[in-house]
This record gives C-alpha cells, structure tokens and sequence, in this order.
C-alpha cells in the first residue's frame, strides 16, 4: 500500500472475505482513531494515574507507592488505559543501589490471547490467536530516549528540517503508523518516587510535589474554541451567567491558590476583561494605546522598575520618548460635565499644573515643604510657622534662576536678604517710607497663617502678631515640639506669658530698667517621665541648669506613675488595664540626693511591681522645682 493511501473496505454481494479483509477494516477504524487522537489533540495523560504515597505497617520510614487508574494516549494516538490501582513493584529498582528519586514513565504494550485450541488450530501458518490484549508497561528512569522515531512520507522526523515542519510536541496525525507487534516504544512520564536502594524500599518523596513533577497532559489543538449559543439578551445582561469556562476539571475550593493555566504568546481579547482578584505583571509593562492599537510616537506605559540610579524600587508611569514635548501629560481628575477635569497634571517637559485646586498639607505639624533636602523649607510648629535656611534668606524680583549664592540671575535684582548672622539687609532702592510696597493703610499687612500669625503697622507702630511664641532658631531641622529648634539652636524666645530669653549674653547700649523682682529671686522647673530601665534598681535622674549665682531651694513632686511604658513622654499617653495580681504597684518614690549645686541637681526614681519581671518598664512622672539668685 501507499504511504499516501487510506483505505476502508467495501461490500457487495456474494463477497469472498478472509481474515485479511477483517483486518484491514479493523486497521482503518484503528487507524483513523488514533490520527483523531493526536490530530485533535496532543499526546499525553488523559486523566488519573496519579502516583500516590501509602504508609507501610511497622515501618514509619517507609511507603508503597500505587498508581491511580486513568488513561493516557502515546504520540502514535495509541490509548493506555489503567483500569484499577497498580502497586509499583520494587522489583522495577533492584538496578538502583543508592537513595535518589527516580522517574517513574508508562508505555503501550500489547499481547496475543485466547491461542486456538483443539479442531480449530491449523497445523501451520499464522499466529493462531483469537484475541489482542491491549495492556501497558512501567518504566524506570529511561534515559534520553523516551520514543521511537515518527515517520513522515518516508522520512523519520526531523524537527529542523524546513520541508516538511514537525510540531514540536510530537503530535503528528499525518504520520505513518508503526507496526505494533514491532513493540514501538513511546513513553509518558507519571511524576517521581524516592527509592531508597540500600533498605531496597520506597520513602517519602522530598518535598511532596515531586510526586507529579514532569506530568504530561493531553492538549487541544483548534483555531477557535465556541462556547453554546448565547441566551437572547437579559434586561440586566450583567445577571447572565458566563457560557464558557476554562477551569480543572476538579474545582479547588479557592481558585485562587495555585497557577492554572498560562498563554505563551500575545492575547487579544475583543471585548471587557473582569478580573475578581489581583491582576499581576511580573516585570511587563502596562502599555496604553489608542483605538487603532497604535501609539504614534508617544508610548504611554506603567511598570515597575528599579528606579532611575538602580537603588530602590518605583511605579513608574512613562509618557512619551520626548522630555521636551509640553503636550504630553499624565493628568488626574473627576468627571465635569461632559469633559474630564485636570486637578493635577505631570507634563513630559518637566512641569506639574494644578490650574484648580490646591496643596492640602493636612493638619500634621512638620516641615511640609522640603527644598532641598530637609535643611530648606517651609513648616509649623504649635502656634508658630517657620522658614528654615542653612545660610541666607534672599527676596528677588524678575530675573531667572542661577546657581550663584544671592544671584537673582539676569534682568532680576535682590530685594531684601536675611544673611546666616541673623542681619537682615534691604536694597538701596526699595522704598521704605510712606511709599513702601504695602502703602499707607495701617493693618496687618502680612498674615502668615490665617491672621492670627503676622505682621502690620499701627499708628506710629510696627508689629509682629503670633498666638503663643515668638521663636528665632539657628539651623537645625523641623520639630513638631513647641519652640524646638529640631537639632538647631533657639537664640532667643518671646513666649506666651511675654518673658523674654535670651540664649546668650544680652548687650544693651543705653540705660537697662527691670521691674520686679527678678534681680533676686529666679525659679525654674523641669517635668521628667522615666521608666526603671532595669529589673530592681531606682534610676538616676540629673537636671542641669545655669544662670544662678545662689540656691535657695530645690524640691521634686511627685505628678504619677504608670506600670506602662511612658518614658520621656511626660504627657503620660501611653496607660490601660491589667486585672492582673502580678501588676499590682507596690513601691513608688521619687527624692534628691544631696544637696544642689548652681548648675543641676539629682536623686532617684523607682516604681516597684508584684512581678519583678515586669518592672522595666514602670515609669515615674515628676517636676523638679529649683528657686535661687540669678
């Protein structure tokens, strides 16, 4: 016969049929079977022939293996089909000698039954056997040559050839079929078992998994996959329930909890995709084109990346190749009318436009505005807003920017400065009479923060207003502490009961008048929160002090304590409830020790507790007062 012929037979009456011509119709349907096989699918398991571990009676180290029934078709569309479980046979590993996990594969075989007996056997001729067992083989760790070649017009395949390609899963219905009683090999691998050959026993595969690593499964091979035709509209088409699914054939009772399936390749869908979790790239890109599929110079995309100097990680957002173009935006808005509203947009050229909102820094006190770094901006303290400069404060008009130190860069001039020393210097010629910049109205011609912060003019009067302190820091960095220079120091406070500090010596020209008393009689305090910062010893507080010349008294009072850890946090936020005998508080002090010097004092704290072990962090709240001559 041809290698391009298929033949079926056909019958007429009077027809002389030998046992050829039943088997050459038994051949075709065979045939034409098998070419389905691996024609509309791919070779591999169909379902079941699972390998699965039980234990064995007195030996906890050890395990049978079984392999589940199912069903599995070879490249050469032959079924293998396991009808009931199947205890591996450790007879199949005698050849192995070590402990190591070997690959347990599953081939087609065949072989005659039901041999003629009696009257009906010839004395010579044919294989005289009324029946073909259909059966399988197991296989151990076969090597590199899991099949025997396929044969196309003649030829054995050859995957590099480009005459006639070959797929590069094996599945070729086109084939010439091999002879089955030649015993063509062709195996599926099932997974991996541990054998150990030393005990010459199977353990527990390591890690589990192992047991279905290297499966094979059957595949479809069509253009188009169609569900059932779809039911006629309903008038909420969202209730209509799905027609087509690609799902395991045994569901998980969370869908979610493993990889199912993966596309290699590009996906078009035509059509809206709802994902009901999380939607994940793994190091892709998010691309967005426009309605023909196009992005016209202009590739708008999401990834993640590195970050623009390799050190840490961003979300970035790519709009266009040209950091010049001012047209291109990313933009962000709610719905207005008919249009999108622009409420912040990020142009490609390096700009960022809120044409019409605002900057809310919320109510958190901080430096809200970092210039550069932390050591320029702009931020509020309790009742105080404050630049922050590590040198000078400059004011210029017109001009352009220039990386010159007081340039204000050309066609522009200086205003005003407030250099690092603290002198505050104005132009030559700006006015500053009658025809000053804020006229001759008196008011609060600036106002900081509301009005409750600012400076003005009333008659024959030039103010500064606040709500509580004044403050004037050097360096330093933002503090959300009132009158905290944050690292820097405070040169000098004006505070809310209008006491005046200067933090250094204070040089007066004229004559100085002081009223009261305070020439004689100076007192000051401190609040302190420590814990034990140990299991059963009082801790040693100091407070350091200057400006008396004589001590007349120091005292302590005791404000509370607290088996919660409040250390340094003299407001005492931090307390609950603990019905608990081991929490009971059972000893607490707070005393000098000695007498004080003109520059601190100190003493001792302690605060004891039913257990020992949970002293640590006991805290003691006190106020240390000190009265004498400044």
């Amino acid at each position: 016969m041809a290698t391009d012929e298929i033949l079926r037979l056909h019958y007429y009456e009077r027809q002389y049929l030998g046992a050829a011509d039943l088997e050459d119709q038994q051949a075709y349907l065979r045939d034409m079977r098998r070419r389905h096989n691996i024609g509309h699918h791919t070779w591999g398991i169909v379902a079941g022939l699972l390998l699965v571990e039980e234990p064995v009676a007195g030996d906890p180290t050890a395990v049978d293996l079984f392999i589940q029934p199912g069903m599995a078709v070879d490249g050469f569309g032959r079924e293998i089909i396991v009808m009931a479980p199947v205890k591996l046979d450790p007879q199949l590993f005698e050849a192995f000698a070590n402990q190591q996990h070997r690959s347990v594969w599953i081939r087609y075989d065949q072989e005659f039954a039901n041999q003629a007996k009696g009257g009906f056997a010839q004395c010579a001729g044919t294989i005289q056997f009324g029946r073909i067992q259909e059966t399988y083989k197991i296989v151990i760790d076969p090597g590199t040559h899991t099949h025997d070649d396929v044969t196309v017009n003649g030829k054995k395949e050859d995957p590099t050839s480009t005459d006639l390609p070959i797929p590069t899963d094996d599945s070729i219905p086109y084939q010439e079929f091999p002879d089955d009683n030649n015993q063509p090999l062709w195996l599926i691998q099932l997974g991996w078992v541990n054998w150990d050959g030393v005990g010459l026993k199977f353990i527990p595969t390591n890690p589990p998994s192992r047991l279905t690593d290297d499966r094979s499964y059957v595949g479809a091979v069509a253009e188009t996959i169609y569900g059932p035709v779809p039911v006629p509209a309903a008038p909420d088409p969202a209730s209509d329930a799905p027609r087509f699914f690609i799902q395991p054939r045994i569901l998980p009772v969370d869908p979610d909890t493993a990889d199912f399936a993966e596309i290699k390749g590009r996906l078009q869908v035509d059509g809206r995709i709802i994902a009901m979790k999380d939607v994940m790239l793994h190091g892709g890109q998010l691309h967005f084109k426009d309605t023909g599929g196009g992005d016209p110079k202009i590739p708008l995309w999401m990834q993640r990346t590195s970050g623009p100097s390799g050190a840490g990680t961003d979300l970035h957002v790519h709009i266009g190749d040209d950091p010049a173009d001012d047209k291109v935006r990313l933009s962000i808005g709610p719905k207005d009318g008919a249009n999108e509203k622009d409420v912040l947009a990020v142009r490609a050229s390096d700009n960022v436009d809120i044409p019409t909102g605002a900057l809310n820094f919320g109510a958190a006190l901080r430096q809200m505005i970092n210039l550069w770094q932390d050591k320029y901006g702009i931020g509020i303290q309790p009742g105080t807003q404050y630049y922050r400069s590590d040198g000078d404060f400059y004011w210029f008009r017109g001009g352009k920017h220039s990386p010159t130190q007081g340039d204000p860069g050309a066609g522009g001039n200086v205003q005003m400065s407030l250099d690092a020393s603290g002198n505050l210097n104005v132009s030559h010629d700006l006015n500053v009479g009658n025809d000053a910049n804020f006229g001759a109205s008196t008011r609060q011609m600036l106002n900081l923060w509301n009005i409750n912060y600012g400076i003005g003019v009333q008659n024959s009067t030039l103010y500064h207003r606040t709500d509580f302190d004044f403050c004037w820091f050097r360096r330093g960095t933002h503090s959300d502490n009132r009158s905290d220079p944050g690292g820097g120091a405070l040169a000098m406070k004006l505070d809310s009961g209008s006491n005046l500090s200067v933090m250094g010596d204070l040089s007066v020209a004229g004559n100085l008048s002081v009223t009261g008393s305070h020439n004689i009689f100076r007192v000051i305090s401190q609040t302190f929160a420590l814990n034990m910062a140990g299991l059963t010893t009082p801790r040693f507080w100091t407070y350091n002090y200057g400006g008396f010349s004589q001590i007349y008294t120091a005292f302590v009072v005791l404000q509370g304590f607290s088996i919660w850890d409040n250390d340094g946090d003299t407001s005492f936020t931090h307390f609950s409830n603990a019905a608990d005998v081991n929490a009971i508080p059972q000893h607490v002090y707070v005393k000098i020790d000695g007498v004080p010097t003109t520059t601190q004092t100190s003493g001792h704290c302690f605060c004891s507790e039913s257990l020992v072990g949970n002293e640590v962090d006991n805290t003691v709240l006190f106020t240390v007062v000190v009265m004498g001559r400044p």
